[in-house]
């Protein structure tokens, strides 16, 4: 089965970059849409959304990873959570904070953890949810007084407040137009999906 990925030109800024999104998606190099080159068409398979190999996993990691998926929710939930309690093991371990199992995180590893986070640059939104994430394990592997102890709060790490708004913009009609005629040519079954998108969307206004 086949997908239809339309991208900004401006989230990589180079043919490198497209090609580069092109293998993460397992698609063909993107194609310009004839839209001043504002927007690329990938055509491809699935995206490859698997976790790491355990070989390659610490055992800080394992353990954050089976603590997240005990946690529950419906699947994307879970998917996601696992995926970044990896994430935050892998970031914990680069401190060289020597912790193999989350029940021996503390506090003040939560205040480093997110200090560095600041200091690389990510949003105040993404790190309330990774820190979110480190208080569900918490609160999984019976650290349930930490989890929700005000030291490691948003507000007293200082990451309280941050916009919940979205900044993704849906394409114009121009733009989705031209990604169809392009995916008929290539796969007419896609540019029919995206054809029938459209009209549902259309008559839900």
């Amino acid at each position: 089965m086949l997908f239809v990925v339309v991208v900004s030109r401006l989230s990589t800024n180079s043919p490198v970059g497209m090609t580069r999104l092109a293998s993460r998606h397992r698609s063909r190099l993107p194609a310009p849409l004839d839209d001043g080159g504002r927007h690329w068409l990938c055509l491809g398979g699935f995206v490859d959304n698997r976790l790491p190999e355990r070989g390659s996993m610490s055992k800080l990691s394992k353990d954050m990873v089976t603590l997240a998926r005990q946690s529950g929710g419906s699947f994307k939930t879970v998917a996601d959570r696992m995926k970044m309690a990896d994430r935050i093991a892998a970031q914990l371990l680069a401190m060289n904070i020597q912790i193999r199992q989350a029940r021996n995180i503390k506090p003040k590893h939560v205040v480093m953890y997110k200090d560095q986070r600041l200091a690389q640059g990510i949003s105040k939104r993404t790190i309330q949810n990774e820190i979110t994430t480190i208080r569900t394990i918490l609160a999984t592997c019976g650290k349930t007084i930490m989890a929700q102890s005000d030291s490691i709060s948003n507000k007293t790490l200082g990451i309280g407040g941050a916009s919940r708004s979205g900044t993704k913009q849906a394409i114009s009609d121009t733009t989705f137009s031209a990604a169809v005629q392009y995916a008929m040519k290539e796969h007419a079954g896609v540019a029919c999906s995206g054809q029938l998108i459209l009209a549902t969307a259309l008559d839900c206004k």
